[in-house]
């Protein structure tokens, strides 16, 4: 009898465990779809006292549905963990997460045949990963180009010039996988020639131009990436280019154009930092561009020395 009342103790405890458990679950369950009715009611409300346009609020709804119920890959950003890593393991962690997703990318598998460390540096610091949701716009005509976008997952949408890809179907371009857009950024002041919007859930890396240059200064690679930012350059020079402008898909193609070995001991001799090249270009309208290999800025002085 002891026996038996024992079982029943500890049976009665487990299923009162369990349906604790489970009666939490459901809870937090019901919090978050409340959570969800309160915002998108909110969003009506907002759109409604501030006369949206039913076609933008469609859109806007539309596009906070599709965020919610997309499936998202695992990101860092996602696990608050990897946060308090020392700054040398997050950099190891960078690289072997961004690393195998640029490989294809002809700037940074030249990076990376010269110099590891560099590609670590520029893999911590200058590179995030996005997620983006259908039909969301990643950049619009003539607004100032600060990052280099690299399509991990597709497809997108890029349309030239300043109309609305809706407009003309028949001057849309359907992007896919490791597609490199906007590289202009990193050799020019360059203005978006187009718009990209994305045709479905999307993932996509952003490289700031920027801290790019920044932190390619503090090691050789940087003058084996300015020799490339000069053919650069002088390729545009030979077609009328937009955002989808890529000189080189490969290293192969750009040593067999430049007849460079691609090892900073081989690399041509390059220019001063101070002078600039102007470029004439043409965008799809026509209208002339002129932009310029920008003027570099004192190279750290370690890296003067080591050269």
């Amino acid at each position: 009898r002891t026996f038996a009342v024992l079982v029943l103790f500890i049976g009665f405890v487990i299923f009162s465990s369990l349906l604790g458990s489970t009666a939490a679950l459901i809870s937090q369950a019901r919090d978050k779809v409340f959570q969800r009715m309160k915002e998108m009611e909110t969003l009506r409300r907002f759109f409604v006292e501030n006369r949206i346009s039913l076609d933008l609020a469609s859109r806007i709804t539309s596009l906070a549905k599709n965020d919610a119920r997309g499936r998202r890959r695992i990101k860092e950003s996602n696990i608050s963990l990897l946060k308090i890593l020392p700054q040398s393991v997050q950099v190891e962690l960078r690289l072997q997460v961004h690393g195998p997703q640029v490989a294809d990318w002809t700037i940074f598998a030249l990076v990376r045949q010269n110099s590891e460390s560099a590609l670590a540096d520029l893999c911590h610091v200058s590179i995030s990963e996005l997620d983006v949701a259908a039909n969301e716009e990643i950049f619009h005509f003539g607004s100032k180009a600060v990052h280099m976008i690299y399509i991990l997952k597709g497809p997108m949408i890029y349309g030239p010039g300043p109309l609305p890809l809706t407009s003309d179907a028949s001057i849309r371009s359907v992007l896919h996988d490791k597609t490199p857009l906007a590289e202009a950024c990193l050799w020019s002041s360059w203005h978006y020639k187009g718009q990209l919007t994305s045709n479905g859930h999307c993932e996509i890396l952003k490289v700031d131009a920027d801290i790019f240059r920044r932190v390619s200064r503090k090691h050789l690679v940087f003058r084996v990436l300015r020799e490339f930012g000069l053919e650069w350059v002088r390729q545009a020079q030979l077609e009328d280019i937009d955002d989808t402008f890529c000189s080189f898909a490969s290293l192969e193609e750009y040593a067999s154009a430049t007849g460079n070995k691609l090892s900073v001991g081989e690399c041509p001799s390059l220019r001063r930092a101070d002078e600039s090249y102007a470029v004439t270009a043409a965008t799809s309208s026509r209208t002339p561009y002129i932009f310029t290999l920008e003027p570099d800025s004192v190279i750290d002085e370690e890296v003067e020395k080591s050269v």
